[in-house]
């Protein structure tokens, strides 16, 4: 089960001028390379007019003017490399940008965004406390920073930062829902041992409980990270947090219903039965989650539900003939969800866990079609636009050549 990160992570790009420098004697070379650079800049092109633009400004690096145009350049250059998804060779351009504009928490703060999204935890700590130390009440510079702690597993760190932007802004939605998140999970964690096993995973345990099922636990992912790596082509560069709960840890940490097996938030989260459980159940949950950790990776919060939990059941379980009959019978009595339903990220049938689950298999047997119909290629191009941002169904016409209702057509015609 995947669950909505509540990250704080905001892009915005600051307003920018371009200028004419200002008349220098003997900067003649100078106001050439600025003005190529200009005219660059106004066609779009931004990495060629970021190098006019330092030529003028290894020559007059005083001026004001050709060193405004430059980080300027930079700024541009990383917006478009945000919207390509290069995530890394914009933190690049906006470290340039830093360099020449160091007084800026706003452009610390958001390059800090853009390193938590790439999970450089230690880069986007240190760009917060940058900012912080320019304006020490940057709201979103405090919102992220709490982010920072909790990912590393800092919890009272992090209820620090949030309960500051709580008293300042009680009024914010987003904030009161971290604290209070962070908060539960304090409340059961505090008695919690860390195990650093191996360098992908980090398991969390009950100090009383649990610690031959860590080691169990971990094989399992392990396995699961070489498998599942291997076919969607992608290995985590941070090692993932797991917490192993007693099932009512779990509803008390997670608020999750009594039928959640798993679930991951950005941490993977699992109640046990300290009196014993089905490894092959929770070979099944776990590699299910671990999914998850992936396709967040590749795509961010961008994932419509039927192909994030449809890639989870692909990847941890079979589509078997007793799921095949419900799908059919779904099918005859005319209850199938449309695709097009499943679209968001979330959708919101916990209330009703028959509906929920036929949700689960309209995403599984999806995702199963297109694994057998097309290549591996095509989903990884396909996951690529979602996670530029573009819509689903305007991807599915790109890289499948089909719109929602189409996809749902062929897809369950199988069914029949």
């Amino acid at each position: 089960m995947h669950h909505r990160s509540y990250s704080r992570v905001s892009f915005f790009f600051l307003a920018v001028a371009i200028m004419a420098p200002c008349p220098i004697a003997h900067a003649r070379d100078a106001s050439y390379y600025n003005t190529q650079g200009l005219e660059l800049y106004r066609a779009g092109d931004y990495a060629a007019a970021v190098k006019e633009f330092n030529r003028a400004y290894s020559i007059e690096p005083d001026n004001e003017a050709i060193r405004s145009n430059l980080a300027n350049a930079h700024l541009a250059a990383a917006k478009e490399f945000v919207e390509a998804n290069d995530l890394d060779a914009a933190i690049s351009e906006l470290s340039a940008a830093l360099d020449l504009r160091d007084d800026d928490p706003t452009l610390y703060v958001y390059t800090a965004s853009l390193c938590l999204s790439t999970g450089d935890l230690p880069s986007a700590e240190d760009r917060l406390l940058s900012a912080l130390a320019i304006d020490p009440e940057h709201k979103d510079a405090h919102v992220l920073l709490g982010e920072v702690y909790y990912r590393r597993g800092s919890l009272p760190e992090a209820i620090e930062q949030w309960k500051w932007v709580h008293d300042l802004d009680p009024s914010d939605e987003q904030v009161s829902e971290l604290l209070a998140k962070a908060e539960r999970e304090l409340e059961v964690e505090k008695h919690f041992v860390t195990e650093y096993n191996r360098r992908h995973f980090i398991i969390n345990r009950d100090r009383a409980n649990f610690e031959k099922e860590s080691r169990t636990i971990l094989d399992i992912l392990e396995r699961a990270y070489y498998d599942i790596g291997r076919d969607l082509q992608h290995f985590p560069r941070n090692p993932v947090q797991v917490l192993l709960y007693s099932t009512e840890q779990f509803s008390i940490a997670t608020l999750a219903n009594c039928h959640v097996a798993g679930l991951y938030d950005g941490k993977i989260r699992v109640p046990l039965n300290p009196e014993g459980f089905d490894e092959d159940k929770l070979k099944q949950v776990l590699r299910h989650e671990y999914t998850h950790v992936i396709v967040r990776e590749l795509t961010g919060d961008k994932t419509p539900f039927w192909l994030n939990e449809g890639l989870a059941q692909y990847e941890s379980e079979l589509l078997d003939e007793n799921k095949r009959r419900i799908l059919e019978n779904a099918l005859k009595n005319r209850e199938l969800i449309p695709l097009e339903d499943l679209d968001k990220a979330q959708i919101d049938l916990e209330g009703d866990p028959g509906r929920l689950h036929l949700a689960y298999l309209e995403g599984f047997a999806t995702v199963s079609y297109l694994r057998r119909r097309f290549t591996r290629h095509r989903l990884f191009s396909f996951m690529d636009l979602l996670g530029q941002g573009c819509d689903t169904e305007t991807a599915l016409q790109q890289i499948y050549r089909r719109s929602y209702k189409q996809l749902h057509r062929d897809v369950f015609s199988e069914y029949r």
